[in-house]
């Protein structure tokens, strides 16, 4: 299970070199984005522990705040690094999206 949460901060790097991008490899490490990653999940704390009162339409709507929370986090912190790609940025953008989102369904399988 813990590869699920490893895999996505280990992807990034090799879409920023697909990209050729040696400044943003440059300025951003992977143990950093990792460590960025691993901050994205701290909402998931009380999440977890909400979950516990039965109810399936609560977990959803939690699961989808959490979701919604750890995109904005990640975003919010490597747009600084991001803004050097320009338009590539965006593809970037779409896949921490959809790596999060794969990630918290399967959180909820």
């Amino acid at each position: 299970h813990w590869i699920r949460s490893a895999l996505p901060p280990l992807l990034h790097p090799s879409l920023l070199k697909m990209r050729h991008s040696q400044t943003v490899i440059g300025t951003i490490h992977t143990t950093q984005l990792i460590c960025i990653y691993g901050y994205s999940f701290g909402c998931f704390i009380a999440i977890f522990l909400l979950c516990i009162i039965p109810a399936g339409w609560l977990h959803w709507l939690l699961m989808i705040y959490g979701m919604v929370n750890s995109i904005a986090f990640l975003v919010l912190n490597l747009m600084e690094y991001l803004e050097t790609l320009e338009k590539k940025s965006y593809v970037v953008y779409g896949v921490i999206g959809a790596a999060q989102i794969f990630l918290f369904l399967m959180f909820k399988m």
